[in-house]
Order: structure tokens, then C-alpha cells, then sequence
């Protein structure tokens, strides 16, 4: 896959996010004994989370063996926890081993519960990288014993340049309105962006911009739900039970996801404070539950959109 070849390999490949990267990099230029040992990196999917886990665990002096990649969506549970626990001892090959825990919001309670001794007494040579897009699914005392950085979505201007570097990189020519059409159709998201690169790699750019303006059926669904949600009329209750008993479970969270994005946005626009106030209940109501929960949070937060 493009994205995993030209995935950057050190700090100075990145692009923008520069308040985590110049962090990260006076950290790793100060005392080697006032280094955290836990970090949290947390933010939309595809962004680089992950990519940056992996830089910061060569900059820690980790080599290929010593860096323990789990997708925490497959290794939740507390025999997970308790394997970690067992290796912190154990030397590395080179001068240190790092775990990164990938979409470790998913993590059970048993598990982050049991990790809670293993971040806390944390052998000099080891290292813990949680990856999440939900920070808030993380429990408390997890959450507060890692350094934390938000890894955000690239502006347009970001857009511009990462395509501009990959396409160069594999002999593309883009023309300005195909690099418009790849930059609206991946919304900042880096992954996205190179994901559809590769997809009009070889094609004409009339097919190309064609098929970058097709949109996925699923993704008008969750819009046209948003709307129904903001509308505020009780009698479109049927019309969304419809609308979320067709969804797969995989896609309630998905949206969940959209539908707390639209109600930010509709915060940020308010006309009035009652109307601010209005969003932002709703937000917290569907910012409460996790994903294992996703059903329930939709009811709760359409039951409560019912009552206004």
C-alpha cells in the first residue's frame, strides 16, 4: 500500500502538527532521566498516530525486536496486560523496548486496570505508546500517568504539500483541480489521502476526478442523519429509528463519529447561546458512551433530542 511506503520514518518527515513534533523533539534532546515512559497519542483515525509511535520508538534507541506492536482491538484482555507484565524485565536487544498499543480504547476495564502497576513502575529501558481515537474510553488513572499529545487532521495548505511530495515521488503529474478533488475528498486525513492517490495511480483524470466525487452510500446516510437529529421535530423520531435499525453494528460507531463532528460544527455556528447550549448537551450525551455501548448512546442522546 503508497501509504505504508512513504509512511515518514523520522520527526523531520512530518508534516505540521509542529507543537507535538517540537515536543517530542525537545524531549528526546533533554535528560535521558526526565524522559516520560508513557505517552498517549490520541486523534481522528488515519492521521499518524501510529506513524508517530513508531518514530518515537527508534528515537528511544529501540531496535525492529524491541519495539511490541498490539492491535488492541484483537489483544483487549487482561492476558495481554499480564504477558506485558511478565517481559518488563527482561533487557532489550537494543537500549530500549517499547510497547505501542494501537486503537487501545479498546482495551477491556480488566486490562487497563491491570496495566495501571506496569505504568507506574516502569523499568528504565521500557516504554508504553497508547494509539486511540477515543482518549475518553481510556480509564482516568491510565489516561493521567501518560504524557499526551493530540495528533490533528492536516490543513488544506498540509494537504497540498503531502500529495505534492508523494506525487513526485511516484512520477504523478496532478493537475489543480484533481489536487482539489484529493484534498476535499480526503478531508485532512493523510492516509485517506494517499489511500485514494494510489487508487487513480494509473487512471485517466476525467475517471480519476469521477471517481474521487463518489461518495460512499453510507456516508450520506450518516449526514441525512445529522440533519434529522438537528431539526429538532419530534415527529421525524420514526424516520431515524429506520435510519439506524438498517446500520450495522460497525457503522453505528462510524456514526457516531459523523454525528458528533456535524453537532460541533452546528456548536461553533450558533446563532444563540440557547441553541449553543442545545448542541453542546447533545454532545456530551453521545460523547459519554464507548464504542462497545454505541446503540445505547444513540438512544440515550434521541431520546433526549425528543424531549427539546
Amino acid at each position: 500500500m503508497l501509504y505504508q511506503e512513504v509512511r515518514p520514518t523520522t520527526l523531520d518527515e512530518i508534516i505540521e502538527n509542529k507543537a507535538t513534533v517540537e515536543s517530542l523533539k525537545a524531549l528526546l534532546a533533554g535528560d535521558a532521566l526526565m524522559l516520560p515512559h508513557a505517552f498517549l497519542f490520541h486523534g481522528e483515525s488515519g492521521c499518524g498516530k501510529t506513524t508517530l509511535a513508531r518514530i518515537l520508538a527508534n528515537e528511544l534507541g529501540c531496535d525492529l525486536l524491541d519495539i511490541v506492536e498490539l492491535n488492541a482491538a484483537n489483544t483487549r484482555g487482561i492476558d495481554t496486560a499480564r504477558d506485558i507484565a511478565q517481559h518488563l524485565s527482561i533487557a532489550p536487544h537494543g537500549k530500549a523496548r517499547a510497547y505501542i498499543l494501537d486503537e487501545s480504547h479498546q482495551m477491556t476495564s480488566a486490562c487497563q486496570e491491570a496495566l495501571l502497576k506496569s505504568t507506574e513502575d516502569i523499568p528504565s529501558h521500557c516504554f508504553f505508546i497508547f494509539c486511540t481515537t477515543e482518549p475518553d474510553s481510556l480509564i482516568k488513572t491510565l489516561r493521567n500517568r501518560c504524557t499526551q499529545y493530540e495528533v490533528l487532521r492536516l490543513s488544506t495548505a498540509g494537504m497540498k504539500e503531502l500529495i505534492g511530495l508523494v506525487a513526485v515521488a511516484c512520477e504523478m503529474e496532478l493537475s489543480d483541480n484533481l489536487m482539489r478533488q484529493l484534498i476535499e475528498h480526503s478531508d485532512g486525513c493523510p492516509r485517506a489521502a494517499l489511500v485514494s492517490l494510489e487508487m487513480i495511480q494509473k487512471v485517466p483524470e476525467d475517471l480519476a476526478v469521477d471517481c474521487l466525487k463518489t461518495k460512499d452510500s453510507s456516508e450520506t446516510e450518516f449526514i441525512d442523519l445529522c440533519r434529522l437529529l438537528v431539526a429538532n421535530q419530534k415527529g421525524k423520531w420514526p424516520e431515524i429509528a429506520v435510519m439506524l435499525k438498517s446500520m450495522r453494528l460497525n457503522d453505528m460507531e462510524k456514526a457516531r463519529r459523523t454525528v458528533l463532528g456535524y453537532l460541533n460544527s452546528c456548536l461553533l455556528s450558533s446563532k444563540d447561546s440557547h441553541e449553543a447550549q442545545r448542541f453542546a448537551d447533545m454532545i456530551d450525551v453521545l460523547s459519554q458512551n464507548v464504542i462497545s455501548n454505541c446503540v445505547a448512546s444513540f438512544s440515550s442522546m434521541l431520546f433526549y433530542a425528543s424531549r427539546l
